[in-house]
């Protein structure tokens, strides 16, 4: 699961109070318009000249997938198709006292023009900590669920019960999160206790009800149906472990070997 945005003013992230204790995702509710400040750029050519020195100098502004070259706000000039860099929101437009010293000498020498910007922070710029923690009532926020098991397109929660009357919102915010999931369940029994073939009981919670598979593991290729097939993604490094083990030569009884993650990687290490 992916970690907080990068930024120097968490504020960016918070979310209004219809958000909180919100059973259903409203994607509009985490779209914002700070006032801010751009340098538009006398020519597109000293684009990547002054991006370098407004980053040593921390003017830049800097968020997780922000595309920090913009087109400039003058509606001619971007016709034309120049080009601005954003900048941090301390930055304020008519007080130089707010610039650096490198930032004053481009814009004396006309290189750059410090102009007024809008920043807009939308919904695809959140982190799913962000705003699940923008969500989820003030007790509930010092375990966010942000773990969970894969096989292929599935993503697979073992919520706890308090967290359970969010579980829906949770899921679509995994899937919109990270893109190679398409499908949230939920496990709803224990393994191993309610089924002797460690498959487990589960509900969707977001996506298809499609458990069909694919996964890679070890230079081997897995089709599988996973509500039927015991599969754990954490085991990677320890079915590794176990097959680097094997020598040429020996015989290995992989008892109740499942879809054969040790071997299947041992049978291959053969050839």
């Amino acid at each position: 699961m992916e970690n907080l945005s990068t930024t120097q003013d968490m504020n960016l992230f918070r979310a209004p109070a219809a958000a909180r204790a919100a059973k259903t995702l409203d994607k509009t509710l985490f779209t914002r318009t700070i006032p801010s400040a751009a340098v538009s750029v006398r020519e597109n050519t000293l684009l990547s000249k002054y991006r370098k020195e407004l980053e040593l100098t921390k003017e830049l502004f800097i968020l997780q997938n922000y595309q920090q070259v913009a087109p400039d706000p003058d509606p001619t000039l971007a016709a034309k198709g120049n080009k601005c860099l954003v900048l941090q929101t301390h930055i304020k437009p008519q007080e130089p006292s707010t610039w650096s010293s490198a930032l004053q000498q481009a814009s004396k020498v006309g290189d750059l023009k410090v102009v007024p910007f809008n920043i807009t922070i939308d919904y695809n710029l959140w982190s799913y900590v962000d705003v699940m923690k923008s969500i989820l009532p003030e007790e509930l926020q010092n375990e966010v669920p942000s773990g969970f098991n894969t096989a292929g397109h599935v993503a697979h929660l073992n919520l706890r019960d308090q967290y359970l009357p969010y579980k829906h919102i949770i899921a679509q915010v995994i899937i919109d999160k990270n893109p190679g999931i398409k499908t949230v369940i939920n496990k709803i029994d224990n393994v191993g206790t309610e089924s002797e073939f460690r498959t487990f009981a589960y509900e969707v919670l977001a996506g298809p009800d499609d458990l069909n598979v694919e996964v890679s593991e070890a230079g081997c290729h897995f089709k599988f149906d996973y509500s039927k097939v015991y599969w754990n993604s954490k085991l990677s490094t320890e079915h590794q472990r176990i097959t680097s083990l094997f020598q040429p030569g020996e015989v290995v009884a992989d008892v109740m070997a499942g879809i054969g993650p040790f071997a299947v990687p041992a049978g291959k290490k053969a050839q």
